[in-house]
């Protein structure tokens, strides 16, 4: 009972959410500075405590995902973008560079008229 309704509540908030989230990434979300941010004030603390937690979610839910109904391949990606982590960066673009991952990502940001994600060549250390 417990394994049905959860894999219909990932299957339709990855099939809400997940869509909506790829679509307005800015498109030079990969290739701008991702440590650029003030940690001066505590709300960013906050922010940042959230949005990690968020991001353990959506990876736990993308791995549930890969064996019950739901997009989990982009579940994991989105769940380690919210995440800070060493070489984060690295398997970010490792995973984007998939190509039915990319062409995924694609898929919906025409589908949701949005640029596409400037994806750089190589890996950043």
């Amino acid at each position: 009972m417990v394994l049905g309704v959860s894999s219909a509540v990932f299957f339709v908030g990855s099939v809400l959410l997940i869509p909506l989230i790829v679509a307005y990434l800015p498109a030079d979300f990969f290739v701008r500075d991702p440590m650029a941010m003030n940690w001066s004030n505590p709300g960013v603390i906050l922010l940042k405590f959230a949005k990690n937690l968020l991001g353990v979610l959506l990876v736990l839910a993308g791995v549930l995902m890969l064996f019950l109904p739901g997009q989990g391949l982009l579940s994991i990606l989105l769940g380690i973008s919210l995440l800070d982590f060493p070489a984060k960066r690295r398997w970010q673009l490792a995973l984007v560079r998939r190509k039915s991952i990319h062409q995924s990502i694609d898929w919906i940001r025409n589908k949701m008229n949005r640029p596409q994600l400037e994806i750089p060549e190589r890996a950043e250390s």
